[in-house]
């Protein structure tokens, strides 16, 4: 009996034993909850910067604009604050080129520099995707005006007594108040009835009467051939053409900016771990591939902001920083095509020619081809000793037709190249896949004869 007690005493102690390593277990479960709640709130202010970035362009300095045009732009804002000076100025560039950054970099610095001049300035933003007509961009600069009631007690005949009227308020305002005017999709804006509000803009800014700026956004190049006489004559005919970065170097330096952490952010340890995996990161092989992907696409801004937004979709407290994983599962969802379902039923003199088009898009960077250039490369390999059949001319332009019909390549448009009214067979045309994208789709086809790989993955002669 008295052993049975020992053994009873014995399973006590251990009891309070297992007792105390569960309080232990307890503790140490609520010190895990509040490290992930930790991790959870640096995850969520990492990604909620990086977003900001991307969907605003306030942190961009006045180093990230070509320095003549920026220069331009901004003397121009400021000798109307400073001087009272009235112009006009159109910015054009492709889509995704930094031209309302331009323009909104250049408010910002001068709002920074000079901040009590620039409170006396109004800045009226207008949209040819929202004010459709005169009527709603009246509007919309009597609201900035602070002149509805004004106006309303008025009467007008017209839109453009209107605007004069609102107007000569400024003019008869003892403190000269200047006006800056942004025309976003500048080019929509002169689809409206006699282009009357740009004709009392342009006017307005050409006679001096109150101190103006306008300045005109558009991706159209041929922008100002779409205005009337009367309308050209009152603008002052100043440009700034702006065009997409397209070199590696400038889009790997954009991205680290754009998802580095700054030493500001208020979690140090987590901040300086961030930038070191992400400087790790944009070394690999594989994410330099994927950004030079996005380079032969025609980058631009908008690409690039696209792409980063699905590369942190997927950051949490489990998973607080960017991996390879991250990049290549957004890299797939991105490049997604469906040009690579249609190469599946490509014939071989089909699949020749999209090779073809691929080792002329490595020779000339990029640029345009005619179909003389096609088939000059096209022939000069069937007759290198290849089993591959060699076809007439005729039956080559027949295939080449059907990779137009698939939207394989596009022509480039009178205006872009001149190339308007030239022979059929010299017309320029461009690619709309990358060599690279070429490669890994063609690659993946199950019938593609062994000379046609050969010369897929050839290095150019």
């Amino acid at each position: 009996m008295p052993e049975v007690k020992e053994e009873r005493k014995e399973v006590e102690v251990d009891m309070k034993e297992v007792k105390v390593d569960l309080k232990e277990v307890r503790i140490d479960l609520k010190a895990v909850k509040v490290d992930m709640k930790e991790v959870e709130e640096e995850v969520r202010e990492a990604v909620g910067m990086v977003r900001g970035r991307l969907t605003s362009c306030d942190w961009l300095t006045e180093a990230d604009f070509p320095q003549d045009d920026f220069q331009h732009l901004y003397c121009l804002i400021r000798n109307m604050v400073e001087r009272k000076e009235s112009n006009s100025l159109l910015i054009i560039g492709p889509p995704g080129s930094g031209k309302t950054a331009l323009w909104k970099g250049a408010w910002r610095i001068l709002m920074e520099n000079m901040p009590k001049l620039i409170k006396s300035c109004t800045l009226v933003e207008l949209n040819g995707l929202i004010h459709v007509d005169d009527r709603l961009a009246i509007l919309e600069i009597t609201r900035r005006l602070r002149l509805e009631d004004v106006a309303a007690a008025e009467t007008f005949s017209s839109h453009a007594e209107n605007l004069r009227y609102l107007l000569s308020r400024l003019k008869d305002d003892d403190q000269k108040r200047g006006m800056v005017i942004v025309l976003e999709e500048f080019q929509l804006f002169s689809s409206h009835r006699n282009q009357t509000l740009l004709y009392n803009l342009f006017d307005v800014a050409q006679s001096s009467q109150t101190p103006m700026c306008v300045i005109g956004v558009s991706s159209r190049l041929d922008v100002l051939e779409g205005l009337e006489k009367r309308v050209k004559s009152r603008f002052s005919h100043r440009h700034v053409y702006l065009f997409p970065r397209r070199n590696l170097p400038d889009i790997h330096a954009l991205t680290r900016r754009i998802a580095s952490l700054p030493d500001a952010f208020p979690h140090p340890a987590f901040q300086k771990e961030w930038n070191l995996r992400l400087d790790a990161l944009l070394r690999l092989p594989s994410v330099e591939s994927v950004l030079r992907r996005l380079c032969d696409l025609g980058f631009n801004f908008h690409v690039l902001r696209a792409f980063l937004f699905l590369v942190i979709s997927n950051l949490n407290a489990s998973h607080p920083y960017v991996t390879e994983e991250d990049v290549t599962r957004a890299a797939s969802l991105f490049f997604y095509n469906q040009r690579a379902s249609l190469m599946q039923g490509l014939s071989i003199l089909e699949i020749s020619l999209v090779i073809a088009i691929k080792h002329l898009c490595k020779i000339y960077n990029g640029r345009p081809f005619n179909f003389e250039m096609l088939f000059h490369e096209y022939e000069k390999f069937a007759l290198r000793g290849s089993s591959i059949h060699v076809h007439d001319k005729a039956v080559v332009a027949k295939a080449f037709e059907n990779l137009l019909t698939l939207k394989l390549l596009r022509r480039v448009e009178r205006g872009e190249m001149g190339s308007g009214s030239v022979p059929k067979e010299y017309r320029l045309y461009e690619a709309l896949m990358s060599p690279e994208e070429i490669s890994e789709h063609l690659m993946n086809l199950p019938s593609i004869p062994t000379d046609l790989q050969q010369w897929l993955t050839s290095q150019l002669e």
